[in-house]
């Protein structure tokens, strides 16, 4: 008896030991990487499951959700949104208005969701009905005044079916699709979406479907007999001074309805002309206003009875081949720079009447020094030329230049030795004269 009381004592003693170790080993585990409770920083999106056939949610709903997680600190660096979901499930439920708990649940197993908001969603189901409806075309523009539609337009197919819920599509008052026939001069038949509108002319754009979502509208379109649009085609005379040329013509209108007897209009040329605008000599754009030339019988709509035409004037181009010698630009102090390449020839391209006018320092060939070490260099050189001309080749394409240090001065010593000899005079002596005897 006694053995068997101190086996479970000693199974009470082990059993203790384990919870204690586990205690410790939870609480290092937390020290070491404790949970942190926060807000999330990204929205969770919200997928919908149902609702049922027969019944659809009627006005918006909530997309997305703000959520309070607890989690160790470590996993909240590499959490991503994806790690969550988030569900709306509106399945059993027939037409009426609920409060929806939504259920967020989370990938990572470390991750515990503390709270949502919001945590209920406010829905709506309504029946869902469907309704035929017949679709008009609004023609948003009309064809030019020469032109009209000698039959009704055709709509394929002429009805579409509306679905969604009931309150939405009791507010729809026609199912429409718009049409511009501006600048249309023939037979047409354009794809055009199906526009639903509610009695105030309102667009209604969300939560209904529409079958098929787009239809074909074909439009027949025709001249009005009697009727036609005619380019106008200016008539100059004369030339631009030498060295010049006219490039293009701009008439305002560029084109004019003219009417008339249906046989007359049937005979006139493709175009309408005008009185003539004189360019002699011209060395730049001439702008005149002109009559226009019509035939007997035959008159402009409107109050078009003459047009605005520009004749733009350039000179004409050529090109020519100059050289020059290169000039260094930048160069730093204590240097020195040479080439062995004197010339660099150029291509000038321009206007003639610039490039006849052009003069030898007109054009220059610099060679940017700045920031250049002692070394050697090859260059890419810089073509100044005077506006209106542009260089369209430099050969050779890089110079090469050597940058040297200026050497410092020798100096010369010259050393002046003076010799200074003082020479003392010494008395005569004077002669002795032997006595006389």
């Amino acid at each position: 008896m006694n053995r068997v009381s101190g086996f479970f004592n000693n199974i009470g003693s082990i059993l203790l030991a384990l919870i204690l170790a586990l205690i410790v080993w939870v609480v290092a585990v937390q020290q070491q990487d404790p949970l942190v409770e926060n807000v999330y920083d990204r929205t969770i999106p919200i997928t919908r499951i149902g609702p049922d056939q027969g019944v659809v949610p009627f006005g918006g709903l909530l997309e997305r959700v703000q959520i309070r997680i607890r989690a160790p600190q470590s996993s909240w660096t590499t959490l991503a949104a994806s790690n969550f979901a988030a569900q709306l499930d509106l399945r059993g439920l027939a037409a009426g208005s609920y409060n929806i708990p939504l259920l967020v649940t989370s990938s990572d197993p470390r991750v515990t969701i503390v709270s949502r908001q919001p945590e209920d969603v406010s829905v709506v189901l309504e029946p869902f009905i469907e309704l035929e409806m017949q679709v008009l075309v609004n023609i948003t523009a009309q064809p030019s005044f020469s032109y009209h539609m000698p039959s009704p337009l055709v709509i394929t197919p002429m009805t579409v079916t509306v679905g969604g819920a009931q309150q939405l599509v009791e507010q729809v008052a026609s199912a429409v699709a718009q049409v511009s026939l501006a600048n249309v001069t023939a037979p047409v038949a354009v794809r055009r979406p199906v526009i639903l509108l509610d009695l105030q002319g309102g667009e209604i754009s969300n939560g209904l479907t529409v079958e098929p979502p787009t239809v074909v509208v074909s439009a027949t379109v025709e001249q009005r007999p009697g009727y036609r649009v005619l380019p106008v085609v200016p008539k100059r005379t004369g030339q631009p001074a030498p060295g010049y040329r006219y490039t293009s013509i701009d008439v305002e209108p560029s084109e004019v309805v003219v009417y008339g007897s249906p046989a007359t209009i049937d005979t006139l040329p493709g175009y309408v002309g005008t009185a003539e605008v004189p360019i002699e000599g011209a060395v730049g754009d001439v702008s005149e206003r002109v009559a226009l030339e019509l035939p007997e019988n035959v008159s402009v709509v409107g109050d078009t009875q003459s047009v605005l035409v520009r004749i733009h004037i350039t000179p004409l181009e050529d090109s020519i081949t100059v050289s020059r010698s290169p000039v260094f630009l930048g160069l730093g102090e204590g240097l020195t720079a040479t080439t062995n390449l004197k010339i660099v020839e150029i291509v000038l391209a321009g206007p003639v009447p610039r490039l006849n006018a052009l003069t030898p320092g007109d054009v220059r060939v610099v060679l940017n020094l700045v920031g250049l070490e002692p070394g050697l260099h090859s260059l890419e050189p810089e073509v100044i030329v005077p506006e209106g001309l542009r260089a369209e080749s430099v050969v050779p394409r890089t110079v090469p230049v050597e940058v040297r240090l200026i050497p410092s001065p020798t100096v010369t010593v010259t050393v002046t030795v003076t010799v200074t000899i003082t020479v003392t005079p010494r008395p005569l002596s004077t002669p002795v004269v032997p006595p006389r005897r």
